[in-house]
């Protein structure tokens, strides 16, 4: 059970990362679509080939889709949960500062945050078990 809330909190840190290489791939693609109409020898000298592109378009496509279950699970929560979840591991906050800010106690924020990683695992679960059912229907 803890490497599990280890991954979520991570995962959950690296959300602002994950919008940020979404911006650059997306520039990025952008770039090799301007190139590419007019310089196609010069793409190859640059390092943008087809294998790049494709490897870049994939990236986004799973780091699209993360941010997208994210946000998902995100709504799910209550906004206490959420507020606190968002603050502490998306804001990087500290326990003090997201009490004072939400009016709170540090023991409060902790467990609301405890019941918000407990209901991030039983969604998890429930949507593994929802892909794994549709792989053997």
């Amino acid at each position: 059970m803890k490497d599990i809330r280890k991954d979520i909190k991570e995962t959950l840190s690296d959300y602002n990362l994950f919008k940020t290489r979404i911006k650059i791939i997306k520039n990025d693609l952008e770039t090799f679509k301007l190139i590419q109409s007019y310089y196609t020898n010069k793409l190859i000298q640059l390092g943008y080939t087809k294998e790049k592109k494709e490897h870049l378009q994939h990236e986004l496509k799973q780091l699209t889709l993360i941010v997208h279950n994210i946000d998902n699970i995100l709504q799910r929560l209550t906004i206490r949960e959420r507020e606190i979840i968002i603050k502490k591991y998306i804001l990087k906050y500290t326990w003090i500062n997201i009490a004072n800010e939400l009016r709170i106690s540090v023991k409060t924020c902790q467990r609301a945050e405890q019941s918000a990683l407990n209901k991030i695992i039983k969604i998890l679960s429930i949507l593994n078990s929802e892909v794994v059912n549709n792989e053997y229907s």
